[in-house]
């Protein structure tokens, strides 16, 4: 089109543009680009002339039959109002002298054939992700010189769908490839000394100044700035991943929401062009003119970060295979696409030979002669790495063996000295369906039994006990099960050894079972980042385009783990037919799907091939075959399908015979097999032998057989691509599935998490989202996760959205009483409805439902329909040949009423539930059998010699005896001391290791359980003396008349006992009598104690009040005293005042102090030989275990320091032994330990349940340590000095997470190095860089007092320290966490709950005088035991006697002295 130069331009490129826009309405974007300028030449032609309106109603009239006939379909009169207005006002607008000229005409040579190569008329382009709107003035040629322009040409409309510039434009288009030819010819004419380059340079800073100022220099300025922003954004982005590779290109059809789309993007990039940022000469940049203009050429920086709408109206084509054929028939149309080519194998490409593989690892490949091309590809990567690994490859290119590569490197590491360790690792194989995960099992252990490595299978359908699970190395499971599994904080330590894991059909992530792989790579993830362990993770795909994405939500390098292999690799090239039913006629189409299936079944049997036919339901594998059947009888070609001239075809027709499926005997008769998972696997098992061994000439199956057999056909047919959801109700298409299923699972993943305690707040949350495949591709397709154009401006990270997510999800679990979320400090706190949720993988609607449905009175016929409206069984279907069987069973099977019927889906699995209860009931009643004589049991069976046999194994049936003794401590805690008593032979082939009870207390009138906990039993236990637990209980008023005490097994059947404790005679204490009233007197001066030596031992002026108002009673009389208060109110200090009023009045008389700990002792001597000892020249001994004094020092020391065993010894022969008779004052400390058994605590145990329990309590310790104590001293109480290390490492770990590792230190790096140097401790050393101490008896003397110097200094602001520290150094912090209530009792040999008195002592230690108003003290505790320690907290407990036990022993002393007495 030529356009006249002068002042109409501008109005001639509006109209040209509206014409334009008119034509892309006209064909509904669909005809192809380069057949665009035909139909515009061809509507332009019948419409064009002058602007008159009543022309226009009379040419529409008059050339609406042709333009019909053009286009192919009918047009609305409004469009072509519009086209025909736009046509005849550009041709008004045109110079007479060119108005002819708006499009060349071109021929199209013949007509399309039927037989043409499909996609051979089609121009493609680079792919494009936005048709965008580029201004008319981008597409429109400007006059030249002469004022004449070039035709516009359909490269030039190209350009505007694409919205890319053309590497090669017209040379009258504005841009900076025009710019550089016109500036070459300046340079070549010799017009300037500048180069090319050069002088197209100077140009565009020209430009971007304000000095010039038309319309073509607008247009440059935009193709300029472009070209800056694709600069900078490229290097913003210079460090991200590579983008993948286009091996193909595509056409996209612009649907209404992506041109939304392009408005939006075309404002923001209006907006960048503005800022100042792209526009100032000062931030242009030093790089040539070639990569500016290369730059400006490139797309848009935003179509990466927006990606692409997928819409119901919207898809994208690839170029498909030369050679593709697109064939046409009567209600229908056919493509057919030819094998892809084997590509050759590359002079430096050579197979890997087995021989050259290890000793070892050559056995595993027994029969093979070599890996194939891909294997042998990736075999370094694989073998010699430990890279994570992802491979790209077609279905049959044998994966498998690159797994067993895999394993047999993981295999290698733990070879040592040619002893395998099977103990140090374990690999875990997910396959996504049981069906797959039984082939692998099967597979692998064959070819692992060599290495006696043993494979097992963990699924829904193959249990292991914990035993089985510790002697695997490798478990091959789903990802249910798997993530399952790790979910339970308590198998932790298996979990832990996990070296190796591997992810077969990763490109399932956007399948129903997506999300569960999703959160197990997650988790896993966050392990290896938390624990800093070696866990390797090999992803096993099918090809997929964004393979770049998938390797990098699993962290693998796309340098050098990464592989992607195309169907040229198929071992076996694949040829592809798809066939699409046009046919709209329901009964027609499904006579058309079978007449076409059956073609295609008999073009294969005829070429001497078997044939697959995939159906997408069980019912439609029989249905299919009696089809296709019908059809052969009708055709004469039953023959073809017969097998009756197999050679063994007799022999195995008598085998089928036996077969309890009817179908699968009446079509062995016709050479047809069918398979489906609600087949008895006998009978699956039995047709994939025959489809094997050719007995079947064609096999009807589900998806299960491509899943889980390895059973491939010549030709596989699939029929239909619709499948059932019951969940839709319906059927759905297959292909694409919900993209947003993390998302709807997400609620369940985060509680998983919470429970687990990985995830404790908001922050943490988004954190664990980060490593989802979820927000890996929200990143980059943002749009098609329903976040809107908007946020990703604002918000190019989506933080903002990643935290929307989570908060939602988090309230939704909070309302859902799963957990409890804080939103004001973002803390999420698990409960124990959340705890059941995870651990038993009940789903967040489930637990909806039955916070809807719950009430607190249910008969059993109510909770079971409750159950049955579980989201879990939405699965389930009521299928109508099911209907008799279900109304017999509701009938007389079912005990309970059936809520809805037989008819209804949930009435359908409550009769299951009912049958299921039944099953478990049969039977005579075990306590009668236990009863009956061995041939009374005979008997009842009717068969006399197994009576023998029944009673031997009843036996071996667990059973315990429980009894207990009940004894009051308040009037509202009961303490029960449970003996329990096994009472069955134990066999290890039934019981393993060990068996588990659950205990509980009951209190059936008010319908509470008390108290639950877990009992383990042990052999060795099983076979000892009776097992005692003490626990305690809350008890009200009015008394119920009784508790029960049951102990459930946890994993046999009726294995249950029960003890009844009975309230009648019980009798409870008095009503504590209350504290002595704490007087307002003025505190006493120091000066009281009239003696300045006295006075000079305190540094304070002041006594406190407890000191001040005891003063008297202690310090001037010889009364005996009992002073109970608090740990930290000044109690040494008291007694110091009555050794004070001793050596005042007597002080030839000795003061005895008996602490009940060593540790105490020498807090003791410590302090007093500084103070009291030195300043008043006393003498003082200390006798303990490890101090005994000579009898010199003990006549001449006035203060003698002992534990009361080692005073106990020495006072029994007091009458000859003249220093116990000169004792005048004896003071006794913590004499609230009198009622503790103080048996021997042995460190390190680790404990199957405890260490992971600890493990869980380390990140709510460090959050307590960030909400209450950000900067002030904290100590943290364990029960081991294994549990100090742990411990502290974990809270390095959580530290340095937060990206601030050293917030617990305050000291410079000189006087930490100084520090470090005299630290003989190597944890230690390592925990003091961080600001953390370690403080327990294994260090010695002098790291000890480091630490506490350091402690008390402020220097360091944790102290992790065993429970002794409570006790023996006086340490007070401003929060004290008290980390577990437990600890290992050697005698018991099990872990044991701490005496109360060591929790208020720890307590204690919280606050310290002078510093803090107040203390904090945290306590995390089993979570059973969580309402007594809050009881014990606010109402005090009385010291017993514990000298029962003991009675005696020292009445047996006290006969022996007396007699010694006697005797002298």
């Amino acid at each position: 089109m030529h356009i006249c130069h002068g002042a109409a331009t501008s109005d001639v490129r509006q109209a040209y543009k509206q014409f334009l826009g008119a034509i892309v309405e006209l064909i509904n974007d669909e005809v192809a680009s380069e057949e665009f300028w035909e139909v515009a030449k061809a509507v332009y032609d019948l419409f064009r002339g002058p602007d008159v309106d009543h022309d226009v109603t009379k040419r529409i009239a008059e050339k609406r039959g042709e333009l019909h006939r053009l286009v192919g379909y009918h047009v609305p009169d409004s469009s072509i109002k519009k086209v025909a207005l736009s046509a005849q006002r550009l041709f008004t607008l045109q110079c007479t002298s060119h108005e002819d000229a708006l499009i060349q005409e071109s021929v199209i040579d013949g007509a399309a054939d039927n037989y043409s190569e499909f996609g051979a008329n089609i121009l493609f382009q680079s792919p494009s992700r936005f048709v965008m709107d580029v201004p008319l003035e981008d597409g429109i040629s400007l006059a030249n010189d002469c004022g004449t322009t070039a035709p516009f040409h359909v490269e030039q409309y190209d350009n505007i769908v694409s919205g890319h510039h053309h590497s090669s434009p017209d040379p009258g288009t504005v841009s900076l490839r025009w710019l550089k030819d016109a500036c070459d010819l300046i340079v070549k004419r010799g017009d300037s000394q500048l180069s090319g380059d050069e002088l197209a340079m100077a140009l565009c800073r020209v430009l971007l100044s304000n000095k010039a100022g038309d319309e073509h220099r607008k247009e440059l300025v935009e193709v300029i700035q472009h070209g800056l922003l694709i600069l900078k954004s490229e290097k913003l982005s210079s460090s991200s991943q590579l983008k993948m590779p286009s091996y193909g290109t595509q056409v996209t059809i612009q649907t209404e929401s992506e041109r939304q789309i392009d408005k939006l993007r075309r404002k923001e990039e209006k907006r960048h062009r503005r800022g100042a940022e792209y526009g100032s000469m000062h931030d242009f940049p030093a790089e040539s003119f070639s990569s500016l203009l290369l730059a400006s050429e490139k797309k848009q920086p935003f179509d990466d970060l927006i990606g692409t709408v997928w819409g119901p109206n919207s898809f994208s084509v690839s170029a498909l295979p030369q050679g593709t054929m697109r064939i046409h028939h009567k209600g229908y149309e056919e493509v057919r696409i030819p094998p892809t080519p084997t590509a050759a194998m590359k002079p430096d490409e050579k197979l890997m030979e087995i021989t050259e593989l290890d000793d070892f690892a050559q056995v595993a490949f027994r029969g093979y002669k070599s890996l194939n091309r891909i294997q042998s590809h990736i075999f370094q990567a694989t073998y010699h790495t430990n890279e994570n690994i992802l491979v790209c490859a077609p279905t049959g290119a044998g994966k498998t063996n690159i797994a067993m590569v895999a394993i047999l490197h993981e295999i290698k590491q733990h070879f040592m000295d040619g002893i395998l360790h099977k103990d140090e690792f374990k690999i875990v194989y997910v396959a996504p369906m049981k069906a797959l995960a039984a082939e692998v099992t099967s597979t692998f252990s064959r070819r692992l039994s060599p290495l006696n490595l043993a494979v097992k299978e963990l699924t829904g359908d193959m249990q292991l006990s914990k035993n089985e699970l510790e002697e695997t190395q490798m478990i091959v499971t789903t990802p249910e099960k798997w993530d399952v599994i790790t979910r339970k904080s308590s198998d932790m330590s298996m979990s832990m050894l996990v070296k190796l894991l591997i992810i077969d059909e990763v490109h399932l992530l956007n399948d129903d079972r997506g999300p569960v792989i999703e959160a197990l790579v997650a988790r896993t993830l966050r392990q290896v980042e938390s624990t800093q362990s070696m866990i390797r993770i090999v992803g096993l795909s099918a090809t997929l385009p964004n393979y770049l994405e998938v390797a990098q939500f699993l962290r693998v390098n796309p340098e050098s783990g990464l592989f992607f292999f195309d169907s040229s690799y198929r071992p076996v090239p694949l040829a592809q037919q798809y066939i699409g039913i046009s046919e709209k006629d329901y009964t027609k189409k499904m006579e058309l799907f079978n007449s076409i299936c059956y073609e295609k079944v008999v073009a294969t049997l005829k070429q001497g091939h078997q044939a697959m036919v995939f159906v997408h339901s069980r019912k439609d594998t029989g249905k299919t075959a009696r089809t296709l059947i019908d059809i052969a009888r009708k055709a004469g070609e039953l023959e073809l399908f017969m097998n009756d001239k197999h050679p063994q075809f007799s022999l195995i027709k008598r085998e089928v015979s036996k077969s309890k499926n009817r179908e699968v005997i009446e079509l062995f008769e016709f050479g047809f097999g069918i398979h489906h998972a609600g087949m008895l696997r006998a009978d699956r098992g039995l047709t994939e032998r025959l489809f094997s061994d050719s007995l079947l000439k064609v096999l009807v199956c589900t998806a299960t057989l491509a899943w889980g057999v390895n059973l491939p056909a010549h030709t596989v047919i699939i029929k239909g691509t619709q499948l059932y959801d019951p969940k839709a109700g319906g059927w759905r298409d297959l292909g694409m599935l919900d993209v947003m299923q993390f998302i709807n699972s997400l609620k369940d993943n985060l509680n998983a998490e919470v429970a687990l305690g990985t995830v404790t707040n908001v922050k943490e949350a988004c954190a664990w989202l980060g490593y989802t495949y979820l927000f890996i591709r929200m990143k980059t397709n943002p749009l098609v996760y329903g976040v809107t154009w908007d946020e990703v401006i604002g918000d190019p990270s989506l933080t903002t959205k990643q935290r929307s997510l989570i908060i939602d999800a988090a309230r939704a679990l909070d309302k859902a009483k799963m957990m409890r979320f804080d939103e004001k400090s973002g803390n999420f706190y698990c409960t124990e409805l959340g705890r059941i949720a995870s651990h038993f993988y009940l789903q967040y609607s489930s637990v909806e439902t039955y916070n809807l449905m719950l009430r607190r009175h249910m008969n059993d016929s109510e909770v079971i329909n409750m159950v049955a409206h579980s989201s879990e069984f939405e699965n389930i279907a009521v299928r109508e040949e099911e209907q008799d069987e279900l109304e017999k069973l509701s009938k007389f099977v079912c005990p309970l009423e059936v809520k809805g019927g037989p008819t209804d889906k949930h009435g359908k699995i409550s009769i299951l539930i009912q049958i299921l209860r039944k099953l478990e009931e049969r039977g005579a009643d075990l306590d009668r059998l236990f009863e009956m004589e061995e041939k009374d049991i005979g008997a009842l069976i009717r068969y006399a010699p197994g009576g023998k046999l029944v009673k031997q194994y009843l036996g071996y049936f667990p059973n315990i005896i429980l009894s207990a003794n009940v004894s009051p401590i308040t009037r509202t805690v009961l303490k029960v001391d449970l003996l329990i008593t096994p009472d069955f032979a134990w066999k290890e082939r039934f019981h393993g290791a060990a068996q588990r009870w659950l205990i509980l207390v009951e209190d059936s009138e008010n319908d509470h359980i008390y108290h639950s906990d877990f009992f383990t039993l042990t052999k060795r236990m099983a076979r000892g003396e009776s097992q005692k637990i003490s626990f305690t209980v809350p008890i009200f008023e009015p008394h119920p008349p009784q508790y029960f005490i049951r102990a459930v097994s946890d994993s046999w059947l009726h294995a249950e006992s029960l003890y009844t404790v009975s309230f009648h005679n019980l009798t409870l204490p008095e009503t504590q009598i209350s504290h002595t009233e704490l007087l307002d007197l003025k505190p006493l001066p120091v000066s009281a104690l009239g003696n300045e030596a006295y006075e000079s031992l305190y540094k304070f002026s002041h006594f406190n009040p407890i000191q001040t108002q005891a003063f008297h009673v202690l310090y001037h009389s010889n009364d005996n005293v009992l002073l109970g208060a608090p740990t930290g109110s000044g109690k040494t200090i008291s007694a110091e005042l009555a050794m004070l009023h001793l050596f005042n009045t007597e002080p030839d008389m000795k003061v005895v102090y008996i602490a009940p700990l060593k540790a105490i002792v020498r807090e003791r001597m410590n302090d007093w030989r500084k103070g009291l000892v030195s300043q008043l020249g006393k003498k003082m001994v200390e006798m303990t275990g490890d101090f005994t004094p000579d009898l010199m020092a003990l006549l001449s020391a006035d203060i003698i320091i002992s534990t009361p065993e080692k005073w106990d010894g020495i006072s029994r022969s007091w009458h000859s032994r003249s220093y116990v008779m000169k004792v005048g004052l004896m003071i006794l400390d913590e004499i609230h330990l009198l009622g503790a058994d103080r048996g021997p605590i042995l460190e390190g145990y680790p404990g199957k349940f405890y260490c992971p329990r600890m493990n869980s309590m380390n990140k709510p310790a460090y959050a307590a340590i960030c909400t209450h104590s950000p900067a002030k001293p904290v100590l943290i109480f364990v029960s081991s000095r294994r549990q100090t290390r742990l411990t502290a490492l974990d809270l390095i770990q959580l530290a340095a997470s937060d990206e601030n590792p050293r917030q617990f230190l305050n000291m410079s790096e000189a006087t930490l190095g100084m520090v470090l140097s005299q630290v003989t401790d190597n944890n230690l050393r390592h925990t003091l860089q961080f600001g953390i101490g370690l403080h327990h008896a294994g260090l010695n003397d002098r790291d000890r007092s480091l630490v506490e110097e350091l402690f008390s200094n402020n220097k360091i602001q944790i102290l992790v320290s065993t429970s002794t520290l409570a006790w023996g150094v006086n340490l007070p912090a401003f929060l004290v966490i008290i980390k577990g209530t437990e600890y290992y009792d050697g005698k018991a040999k099990r872990y044991v709950d701490f005496p109360i008195t060591d929790i208020l002592q720890m307590m204690g230690r919280a606050g310290r005088p002078q510093y803090d108003q107040h203390g904090k003290a945290v306590i995390l505790v089993h979570e059973p035991k969580k309402s007594f320690y809050k009881k014990f907290l606010y109402e005090p407990f009385p010291v017993e006697s514990n000298l029962r036990e003991h009675l005696h022993d020292h009445i047996n002393a006290e006969i022996v002295s007396d007699l010694d007495m006697k005797f002298l």
